[in-house]
């Protein structure tokens, strides 16, 4: 017992700034949206307004099905909820991974197994910590948004609304320890983690657009049948909390048939001998990326087959809308049709989902540097600009690779759904004019390797800027200039907007010069570990 507190003390500790950090974002995120909101609709002709553009298959498969209320609470609820549970589910994925299989790999827990603890000790310690974090988020969220004084707003809504965030958390944290027993690298884990929030997220739309059972296969979509502020119904979270707690059992019992290092399913065997790629440093680096970006390609395609399918069900849905459709005759310039308006709007979130693995292998030679493995590398006849250009291509191949099979995926959607397919080369413009977006993102994280290695997680956190300006600036009001800082805000909308290549050519230029100093910083400085 006493060894226990030790251990939840020293996670406590060693993640002390990060919790922070996540627990003021989201909490501060969704407290203030809420504080806000009565000033946007501040009539009831503006709520119901508010209520016929949420029931829009495209926003319906970005933030949740509508429930026809148009109350403050709904509209609220509608806009925030999912994105904040997958906000909290990014969090427990990325803290469980950490406290499991990271510190396998590196050795720690090995340290602490070596003191007489049970070989759960850091697990059953890991879920103390993942319940008070969890639990502190969903009490301070409770009580922020039931003391605004907002009518629409009881406590009995905001209670729900709390819980709902708390057993989001407990299922994903869940969900990565029976993961971490059954896998055998960090990497591994991590990415069957954000594939199964993917997946959850993908069944939903599906679900929820058409208004099927796939809403209920998915806990994500369990969850926002909660109806929170309009019926506060309950069973769902008692749904996913039993189902969270079977597969925190199941991480237990696994924990106990295998060995320290070792997953439960064994790694595949390689060759005998590698292949001869495996000389150079641009193999090596392609075989280790390999993996995972055809796991991220696969994703592309469904993501953006999804969202294409979502295109065809707005078109049924805006031809038997007369006010919806006259809202969109008045903001539209008269050269795309109704349809195509919709369609930037679903492609800057399929972009902002793959700016991740775009610059994983920035990140990931950070790692190696972090665990002293770049070092083996540098040791032999390698110059530290074929290292990091090695990886460079990879991320702008990514970049490209990405972007062009999401709108394959979307035009293919289209295609089957539609009865007349937006053109192959439209939807192509649409995903080509974020590239330069993307190789700054890009250049930020090689800048930040070659100058500032001990700050590479804020080109994690630019990726979040990014998610949040696009989402959440209008709707908080924030200053021109803070909304400049995100690389996606000068991108064209294209259909609706033409495509600028002076635009185009000037984003370019800065990725450019950002890729360069960040080369001449990895030239100068000295090769860390961590």
């Amino acid at each position: 017992m006493k060894e226990g507190l030790e251990l939840v003390k020293f996670i406590l500790r060693r993640e002390r700034v990060s919790f922070v950090i996540w627990v003021v974002c989201i909490v501060g995120l969704v407290v203030y949206t809420a504080s806000v909101y009565p000033n946007m609709y501040p009539t009831e002709v503006e709520r119901y307004a508010a209520m016929l553009l949420m029931e829009n298959p495209a926003i319906i498969a970005i933030v949740g099905p509508s429930t026809g209320a148009y109350s403050i609470g709904a509209l609220f609820v509608q806009e925030t909820l999912l994105i904040t549970l997958l906000a909290v589910g990014i969090m427990n994925i990325l803290l469980v991974n950490r406290y499991t299989r990271v510190d396998e790999e590196l050795g720690r827990l090995e340290l602490i197994r070596s003191f007489p603890v049970e070989s759960s000790s850091v697990l059953q310690a890991l879920f103390v910590v993942v319940l008070v974090v969890n639990g502190l988020i969903g009490v301070l969220t409770t009580i922020g948004v039931a003391t605004g004084g907002m009518s629409d707003m009881p406590f009995a809504g905001s209670l729900l609304f709390g819980v709902v965030i708390f057993v989001a958390g407990l299922l994903f944290a869940s969900v990565s320890a029976v993961y971490a027993q059954l896998l055998s690298t960090a990497r591994g884990v991590a990415g069957w983690s954000f594939m199964t929030l993917l997946i959850m997220y993908l069944v939903r739309a599906i679900g929820d657009i058409n208004g099927n059972f796939l809403s209920y296969i998915s806990p994500l979509g369990l969850l926002l049948q909660t109806s929170v502020y309009v019926n506060d119904v309950w069973w769902p979270v008692v749904v996913v909390a039993a189902c969270s707690f079977c597969m925190a059992i199941l991480a237990f019992v696994l924990i106990g048939h295998r060995d320290l290092g070792a997953g439960l399913i064994p790694a595949k065997a390689g060759p005998a001998h590698g292949a001869k790629s495996l000389l150079s440093v641009g193999g090596l680096a392609w075989r280790m990326q390999r993996g995972s970006l055809i796991i991220w390609v696969i994703g592309a395609v469904a993501m953006g087959f999804v969202f294409g399918a979502v295109v065809g069900e707005i078109e049924g849905y805006i031809g038997e809308n007369e006010t919806m459709q006259a809202f969109l005759a008045l903001e539209s310039n008269g050269e795309v049709s109704l349809t195509e308006q919709f369609i930037p709007f679903l492609i800057v979130f399929l972009v902002i989902t793959l700016l991740i693995p775009i610059i994983g292998p920035i990140l990931k030679l950070a790692g190696e540097e972090r665990r002293h493995l770049s070092e083996l590398i540098l040791a032999r006849s390698v110059s530290r600009s074929q290292l990091l250009g090695s990886y460079l291509l990879i991320s702008m191949f990514s970049s490209v690779c990405l972007l062009m099979v999401g709108g394959f995926g979307f035009w293919l959607g289209g295609v089957l759904l539609l009865e007349e397919a937006i053109a192959y080369s439209t939807l192509m413009s649409a995903m080509a004019v974020y590239l330069p977006a993307a190789w700054i993102l890009i250049g930020i994280s090689v800048f930040l390797l070659g100058w500032l290695p001990r700050l590479m997680s804020l080109a994690t956190l630019m990726i979040g800027y990014v998610f949040f300006i696009v989402f959440f600036s209008d709707l908080l009001s924030l200053p021109q200039f803070l909304v400049n800082l995100s690389p996606l805000e000068h991108v064209p909308n294209v259909p609706v907007d033409e495509f600028s290549f002076i635009v185009f050519l000037i984003m370019s230029g800065i990725a450019a010069i950002l890729i360069v100093a960040g080369f001449i910083g990895y030239g100068k400085r000295d090769i860390q570990g961590s």
